[in-house]
C-alpha cells in the first residue's frame, strides 16, 4: 500500500521560521520562574536579566 507524503514547509520556510526563532530567542529572550535554570542559562552563555527573569540566548 502506498503511504502519502504530505509537505506542509518547503525548506525556504523551514529556514525562514529557524532563523526568526534564533532571533527572537537572542533579541526577546525566553521567561524562566526558577533562579537556579537561570544561572545555567547565564553559565552556559545566556545574558540574563534576574529581575525580569528573562534569558536571551545566543546562537
Amino acid at each position: 500500500m502506498a503511504k502519502a507524503k504530505t509537505v506542509f514547509l518547503n525548506q525556504q520556510e523551514m529556514d525562514l521560521i529557524h532563523a526568526q526563532s534564533v532571533k527572537s530567542l537572542q533579541e526577546i529572550g525566553i521567561k524562566v520562574h526558577s533562579k537556579p535554570v537561570l544561572e545555567i542559562l547565564e553559565k552556559n552563555g545566556a545574558s540574563v536579566d534576574y529581575n525580569a527573569m528573562v534569558a536571551r540566548i545566543p546562537e
